[in-house]
């Protein structure tokens, strides 16, 4: 079996520990796999290296890839960074330096299939939850509290969460901050949230007081149609219900049939979908229950246990 070498920008990011970390730790302790992970500034460790197999999270591997042996075996896993990153992976994708792209749900895969000269094969894997999720409580009293989840600075450039300064005027919403890992709500409410960041590996709360999240994109924009199915599963995991657009991503994972879907992104129709969840929950429950029992399901689905083996389909497919 070939070596598996995850290689990453940042060695603390939160893309690095779950796409990195938490899939290699699985893959040896599972599948007895040999795998590590490589910070880019160690990349001269791999010169030598012939015969293995490199998954580069997101697009870095066109600066080094070259250098390299050309009989190893170079993944892209684009993660969310194809919005910030757009010529240099299409760039990239086209010349085929890499033989495989992962990517994060089946707009994608036809996307850069009808798009691109990529010569090699595509992969979608789902964006599985962060396992140490299921060592966080909920505590809200029995009450119904809205609260958003994600790198809060990044509102400043990507509508990850329409309409928020509105509703944030009408609604109590928490905001935690999964890159600093604490609670940034007075920080938004003051519209302060241009803060420098230092990640923090340890940003997994061990309480949370609110128990619907949030995911309000454009469903005609890039964001919508590349991200990740992040926020589904980490409310899946959480037990949580929420309020989400029909996201490329989403439409994958999610059935129609999920009460609190979107129908459009419009600043009245999730003001009404807030009024439904409150209404529905402060009396019998009704939707409420039906959405937990669906998200059940998507937990299971974007489980590391369930996504690994789409890890371990592809590399046998290279092996």
């Amino acid at each position: 079996m070939k070596e598996i070498y995850f290689i990453v920008q940042n060695i603390k990011a939160g893309s690095t520990l779950l796409r990195a970390h938490q899939i290699q730790e699985v893959l040896l302790n599972q599948y007895n796999l040999y795998s590590q992970v490589i910070d880019i500034n160690m990349i001269s460790q791999l010169k030598e290296k012939k015969n293995c197999i490199f998954i580069w999270i997101g697009p870095i591997g066109y600066k080094y890839i070259s250098s390299l042996s050309q009989s190893n075996i170079n993944i892209l896993d684009i993660v969310d960074k194809y919005l910030y990153n757009k010529e240099i992976v299409e760039e990239s994708i086209n010349n085929n330096i890499y033989q495989i792209i992962i990517v994060n749900n089946s707009f994608m895969k036809n996307y850069f299939k009808k798009n691109t000269n990529f010569n090699g094969y595509i992969y979608v894997i789902y964006h599985h939850w962060d396992p140490r999720l299921s060592l966080t409580t909920t505590k809200t009293e029995d009450k119904l509290i809205f609260g958003y989840m994600g790198s809060i600075k990044s509102l400043l450039h990507t509508d990850n969460f329409l309409h928020y300064k509105k509703l944030i005027r009408q609604y109590p919403i928490i905001f935690f901050d999964t890159e600093l890992g604490i609670d940034v709500t007075e920080k938004v409410i003051n519209n302060n949230i241009n803060y420098s960041i230092t990640y923090n590996t340890n940003n997994i709360p061990k309480n949370l007081n609110f128990n619907c999240d949030i995911n309000i994109r454009d469903p005609n924009t890039d964001i919508s149609k590349f991200k990740t199915t992040a926020k589904l599963s980490t409310a899946a995991a959480l037990g949580h219900n929420i309020i989400t657009t029909m996201d490329e991503s989403i439409k994958d994972i999610l059935s129609l049939d999920y009460p609190f879907i979107l129908e459009n992104s419009e600043f009245e129709t999730v003001k009404n979908m807030f009024e439904l969840i409150i209404n529905d929950y402060n009396n019998e429950k009704i939707l409420w229950n039906k959405g937990l029992n669906i998200l059940k399901n998507v937990k299971i689905k974007l489980s590391l246990d369930t996504i690994i083996n789409e890890y371990h389909n592809l590399i046998n497919i290279v092996n």
